[in-house]
């Protein structure tokens, strides 16, 4: 992604953004590389290192147990009304409204 999109979805200032992408690309073994955009030479691209792949699959494994745990303490009742939900808003989301 391009730094000022990050920003943008992360809702920080500029000079938060900064630090930010410094302390994830300055450390012993950095989760993310920047790069100036091939298209416009203005623009910095963020991706991944190796290192910062593991480390998103590993908080999303986890993030993903959790709720995994939650929807299994809900009933029966409770998972076909979410699900039933989910489904709905799924659709509008497809429909675009």
């Amino acid at each position: 992604m391009i730094v000022g999109d990050i920003q943008r979805v992360l809702g920080i200032l500029p000079a938060q953004m900064s630090r930010i992408i410094r302390s994830l690309e300055n450390r012993d073994d950095p989760l993310i590389e920047c790069r100036i955009n091939p298209r416009d030479k203005r623009k910095i691209d963020v991706c991944l290192t190796p290192t910062g792949e593991r480390s998103l699959a590993e908080y999303q494994g986890v993030r993903v147990g959790r709720l995994i745990a939650k929807l299994q303490a809900m009933g029966d009742e409770d998972q076909e009304e979410l699900l039933r939900v989910l489904n709905k808003l799924h659709g509008l989301l497809d429909r675009g409204a």
